[in-house]
């Protein structure tokens, strides 16, 4: 029997790896790096065969006729798929292109010190303790830097992310570089991606599968995830020491990139990122997203072709898979939607386009390129055609006829600054803490002082005391003069009165039992000037005063097609009689964008006290119409805020402008 060429037999390694419960065969080719699953018999004939190729003594005799014919066919294939990828031409694919620019494993014995200085245990150690100082800061910030995810999708925002981006990416490939050097294993090559004609850079870390242990193999898919968040910790710190200035900004952009491209994508296992590739060195789930990919291929091909081609899952394992396939296409719809519903509404246009090139990237591109092979007859034209007309008239038929409500949901929460607000009607000095407490009927809340009104209360009494000791020396002589002084006695007692009132009102009370609750700024010696808040009262009996923002597109609906409303209230949802609504127009208009507020008042039978804390969502529904008059009611919808949008960015502008000037 012939042996085949030695240079593509010694360009074959053989390994033994584990997979959940089972052993497997995994045979790479390292002239082009890919790695295939051999069955057992297969990986032994090629054992076999390289140990002849070695003039290993006796090793040739034990090759069988059909072991051999397998091995050398194995063999076969993988010479052809070395040619054509030598011979064959790529297509251009805009969506998703690799640009290898150079191998990387010639500067990995440079990077052994620098690998073995921050790979380690005590890395693990220096990012708990910086988590734990993160921690420390927002909480004594009150996080704000939350705020830094509002802008998220501002002009700006895209901007700095389009720039960051790579360069942020360039980090994190270096630390999968780093740890895979800590570990011995080779990365062969490094380059770019270009994913919808965004470059990306990337490096390739598939050695691990034939050099590395499973743990260590975790540890390098996880090392991206880990920069990633070491970065972000960093960036959180340092943006509370740069207010003020555009670095400040900058970190915050950097903070909310990195922990939102760790959460929602490299840490995601729906995703075939790293959290998918340490998920499957984890539960030994080699090639999961091919072979689901394989399972929903055929499902959806049964599905398309009314059962004519394609296949059911058969058994649980092929179930699991479909499972896990479409969790990850709903989870890709999903950013898709989320994405859109902060794009579109801002830059209508070009949001309309980002949104429709990411959906042919997420979606259509992998369909495209995933079209199976079936015979011309597996599914005649006529019926293809006639599932296509049906879906359409399906579709038609449903715009047309189905009707849904409308609805919209308000948060509520108890009307603090109209019904329950205590503020002070005189204004004065703090002389006693304010605390929490269940106060009776015209209980004493605080008491305030005010020793200007007090001195001119004083001056006031004296006043009036040489106005009566005038008035009776002029009464019965002079009776014009007494006339005028009668009439000074009686505007110093009004003006006394007053000022007695305002005096009482330096206490405050209750008006009923109430629970009361201190406005937390409010301390002891400070001064409060007429109409500021120092707490809330809430009453332990009557109805409890709710009030929620309501959006101005529905107001015409609220007046013209209100049906009824429901309230979820600790996980039940409760009844609401109309009745009870009450919709109020706010007397402020936005001056850059026009809208009015509304808010929408309820009024429930419990107490206030009985709801405090407990903020509710209304529900309300208006009458059912067509589906295509919701998709109509929508559009306008976005139209209205992407005017609002531009509106507002004009403002910004000119203000700025105005500022600068």
């Amino acid at each position: 029997m012939d042996l085949p060429r030695p240079a593509l037999l010694n360009q074959l390694s053989l390994r033994l790896s584990a997979e959940g419960r089972r052993l497997i065969y995994l045979v790479q080719d390292r002239s082009s790096g890919r790695i295939f699953t051999a069955p057992r018999n297969l990986a032994l004939s090629l054992r076999r065969m390289k140990a002849a190729q070695a003039g290993v003594k006796g090793a040739k005799e034990t090759l069988d006729e059909e072991a051999a014919k397998e091995a050398f066919g194995f063999l076969h294939l993988v010479q052809n798929m070395r040619d054509a990828e030598l011979l064959k031409r790529k297509p251009f694919n805009p969506v998703f292109l690799g640009i290898p620019l150079f191998n990387v494993a010639p500067f990995q014995p440079a990077l052994k010190g620098l690998a073995r200085a921050l790979v380690g245990p005590w890395y693990l150690v220096g990012l708990g303790l910086l988590a734990l100082l993160c921690l420390w800061i927002g909480m004594s910030s009150d996080w704000v830097i939350m705020g830094a995810f509002n802008g998220i999708f501002s002009f700006e925002a895209l901007v700095t992310f389009g720039l960051i981006a790579p360069v942020l990416k360039v980090i994190h490939e270096f630390g999968h570089v780093l740890v895979a050097t800590r570990f011995g294993v080779p990365v062969r090559k490094a380059g770019l991606y270009l994913i919808g004609l965004y470059p990306m850079p990337f490096v390739d870390c598939t050695e691990a599968d034939m050099t590395a242990r499973r743990g260590h193999r975790i540890a390098i898919s996880l090392a991206g995830l880990t920069v990633d968040v070491t970065i972000g910790l960093l960036a959180f710190v340092a943006w509370h020491f740069t207010a003020g200035t555009y670095l400040h900004s900058l970190l915050g952009n950097i903070f909310v990139f990195s922990t939102l491209n760790s959460i929602l994508f490299n840490a995601n296992p729906l995703i075939k990122l790293d959290g998918y590739f340490a998920m499957i060195d984890i539960f030994g789930l080699r090639n999961l997203y091919s072979r689901a990919s394989g399972v929903l291929r055929e499902f959806r091909q049964w599905v398309s072709s009314l059962g004519r081609a394609g296949a059911l899952p058969q058994g649980w394992g092929q179930v699991g898979m479909l499972t896990y396939s479409l969790a990850a296409f709903l989870y890709r719809l999903n950013i898709l939607w989320v994405i859109a519903a902060a794009l579109v509404p801002r830059h209508l246009g070009l949001g309309a386009l980002v949104v429709g090139w990411g959906g042919y990237v997420m979606f259509a591109a992998p369909m495209l390129q995933d079209r199976p092979n079936t015979p011309a007859d597996a599914t005649p034209p006529s019926r293809k055609w006639v599932f296509r007309g049906g879906v359409l008239a399906a579709l038609g038929a449903a715009l047309a006829f189905v009707q849904l409500p409308y609805r919209v949901v308000v948060p509520v929460s108890l009307d603090l600054s109209e019904h329950y607000l205590l503020s002070v009607q005189t204004p004065g000095f703090l002389s006693t803490p304010l605390t929490s407490a269940q106060l009776e009927d015209r209980a004493k809340v605080t008491q305030l002082t005010n020793p200007a009104i007090l001195e001119d209360l004083r001056l006031m009494k004296q006043d009036l005391e040489g106005a009566r000791l005038a008035y009776d020396a002029v009464q019965g002589v002079h009776p014009a003069q007494a006339i005028a002084a009668q009439e000074q006695i009686d505007s110093y007692t009004a003006r006394i009165a007053i000022m007695e009132r305002e005096i009482g009102a330096l206490t405050l009370t209750t008006a009923s039992q109430a629970l009361f609750l201190p406005d937390p700024l409010s301390g002891p010696g400070e001064f409060k000037r007429a109409g500021e808040p120092i707490g809330y009262a809430l009453p332990t009996e009557g109805q409890a005063h709710m009030t929620g923002d309501f959006p101005e597109r529905y107001v015409q609906k609220y007046q013209d097609a209100l049906m009824d409303a429901e309230l979820r209230w600790d996980g039940a949802f409760d009844p609401v009689p109309i009745t009870a609504l009450r919709l109020k127009a706010v007397p402020t208009l936005d001056a850059a964008t026009g809208t009015r507020s509304y808010q929408l008042k309820l009024v429930l039978p419990q107490s206030a006290q009985a709801v405090a804390g407990k903020p509710g969502l209304l529900k309300i529904r208006f009458q059912p119409e067509p589906l295509w008059r919701h998709a109509q009611f929508f559009a306008q919808g976005l139209l209205a805020t992407y005017r609002d949008s531009q509106l507002l960015d004009r403002a910004d502008y000119l203000g700025q402008g105005a500022g600068d000037e």
